[in-house]
């Protein structure tokens, strides 16, 4: 059965890259083109899709990030599973994730994507993309939020992708494509390979997040 696979993980993780190996790899993957509203740049991904505006006549799942509005389209859903194609949606919003799994029900699945670099690095890909300084706060704060979101709604995800610092992108890719082994079973009974790697990440969240946060979660 053909999947909707949904990619949640912070800017900077390895989305892009990921999606551009898969695209590469000469499977027969699909990709999700997002539309969005904000000025394209120099190190956009290869999903992303500027537009003048996000219409809901046009786009089914409308979300907002940055103060930019971003658009996931059924009719792009649909032709995948027609085609019966793996379809990959990069997208870290709960709402739009949580519709999704409601209006495919046994076909999403939520993979992590963790990248453990350190901040610094994080920081430096960020002024790569020629990110401004205010918002590469912001990111570097919602990569916290992200990993409380994983923590307090753990039972969405279906899986984990570590990106390790320092490895080479066809190790990610090698990894995504085990993942995708054993995804094709019902939601409720995840491989014990799965289900060792969330409680790996859980783990290592608690240490890196700052302590005054750990404590109320």
């Amino acid at each position: 059965m053909s999947l909707v696979i949904v990619i949640f993980g912070a800017s900077g993780s390895g989305k892009s890259t990921l999606m551009e190996l898969l695209m590469q790899s000469g499977k027969q993957y699909s990709l999700h083109f997002k539309g969005t509203d904000r000025p394209p740049r120099q190190l956009d991904g290869i999903e992303i899709r500027c537009v003048d505006r996000i219409e809901s006549s046009e786009y089914d799942y409308i979300y907002q990030s940055y103060g930019f509005h971003y658009g996931i389209q059924r009719s792009q859903i649909d032709s995948a599973i027609a085609e019966n194609l793996h379809h990959f949606i990069i997208c870290n919003n709960l709402e739009v994730i949580r519709a999704l799994k409601r209006d495919y029900p046994s076909r999403v699945r939520v993979i992590f994507l963790d990248f453990d670099a350190p901040r610094e690095t994080l920081h430096a890909i960020q002024i790569a993309r020629k990110i401004h300084d205010d918002e590469i706060k912001l990111r570097l704060v919602k990569t916290e939020a992200l990993y409380k979101i994983f923590l307090h709604e753990r039972e969405l995800f279906d899986d984990v992708l570590y990106n390790r610092y320092g490895d080479k992108p066809e190790e990610l890719q090698l990894k995504i494509e085990r993942i995708l082994e054993h995804l094709d079973r019902t939601i409720t009974a995840r491989s014990s390979s799965a289900l060792k790697r969330l409680d790996q990440l859980t783990k290592e969240i608690h240490t890196r997040l700052p302590a005054s946060q750990d404590a109320h979660l």
